[in-house]
């Protein structure tokens, strides 16, 4: 009488497996690893291009930046000095007359507004928010009209010099890869 073996044969199959190295049915992970793609030239030179691109955008818009903001600061400054003159004219000397009163009190009033408008676009060149900057612009697009129309011809140039600026910031910021204003801040 003999001894039967009472180990499942699908055991003794398992281990014949893992002892035959032709036979394994494991699959090494580790040794299997992707193939990295070969790097394609082309696309490497429209990212540099790309790169070099936005760099350049980044760089006119901060020297526009900068150029508008001491422009828009120079100008709050001479307007605020010129109302304060005018304004401490009106205080010390005999006035004759409400239409001089008025024609002065006008003058104090053109110029406080255009404070305002020097410093909202002092706000939006710092901002890079286009809708700031383009209320002094419109200040010294109609101040450069009248010298125009009134023949002034100094004040012509110099309001057209100060607008400048505002035009070049104002097609910085709306550049289609700054389209959201706060990109542009980030990146300068």
């Amino acid at each position: 009488m003999t001894l039967q073996d009472d180990t499942p044969k699908w055991v003794d199959s398992e281990a014949a497996e893992a002892n035959d190295p032709t036979c394994s049915s494991s699959v090494d992970t580790e040794a299997v690893k992707p193939v990295p793609p070969a790097a394609d030239d082309e696309d490497f030179e429209v990212t540099s291009s790309s790169f070099q691109a936005i760099r350049t955008l980044t760089l006119c818009a901060r020297f526009w930046r900068w150029v508008s903001v001491a422009v828009n600061l120079m100008f709050g400054i001479l307007s605020l000095v010129a109302s304060s003159m005018m304004l401490f004219a009106g205080l010390t000397h005999e006035i004759s007359g409400a239409h001089k009163m008025q024609g002065e009190a006008g003058v104090v009033i053109a110029f406080i507004l255009l404070l305002i408008a020097s410093g909202s676009g002092i706000y939006g060149a710092l901002k890079f928010r286009s809708c700031f900057v383009v209320v002094p612009l419109l200040a010294y697009v109609s101040f450069s009209g009248i010298g125009l129309v009134t023949h002034n011809w100094a004040d012509f140039v110099l309001y057209l010099l100060f607008a400048i600026p505002q035009v070049m910031l104002i097609r910085e910021i709306r550049r289609g890869v700054y389209a959201d204003g706060g990109q542009l801040e980030q990146l300068v």
